[in-house]
């Protein structure tokens, strides 16, 4: 993690989206800070977190799974299935696609700032 941090640091990016699973032992507040902090935590500036099932598998998960949060489109927790992001110049696009018999989906289009 610390070699990408790394990496990333050195590439002058604005923004990075961080896919969830940022640390591996268990969503602990005290275990991620040990982890997330010396590695990705140098990115906060320009961060994008979402959560990955390690942060899930605790207990007191509420900060991740009460509700909708501010400025959130949509949410759905039952439904898997992949996000197909397309990045341009100035805008990017959006499109979930669910798992073979489930019908949730969502798409949209939004301008980079």
């Amino acid at each position: 993690m610390r070699a990408t941090s790394d990496l990333l640091l050195a590439s002058h990016l604005t923004n990075v989206l961080v896919l969830g699973d940022t640390q591996y032992e268990d969503g602990t507040l005290e275990k991620f800070r040990a982890s997330y902090d010396p590695t990705w935590g140098r990115l906060n500036a320009i961060a994008r977190p979402t959560v990955g099932n390690h942060e899930y598998e605790t207990n007191n998960v509420t900060s991740f799974s009460q509700g909708v949060r501010p400025n959130s489109e949509v949410r759905n927790s039952e439904t898997f299935g992949i996000l197909e992001l397309t990045l341009h110049p100035r805008s990017y696009e959006w499109r979930f696609v669910p798992e073979q018999g489930a019908s949730f989906t969502d798409s949209g289009s939004a301008p980079c700032h």
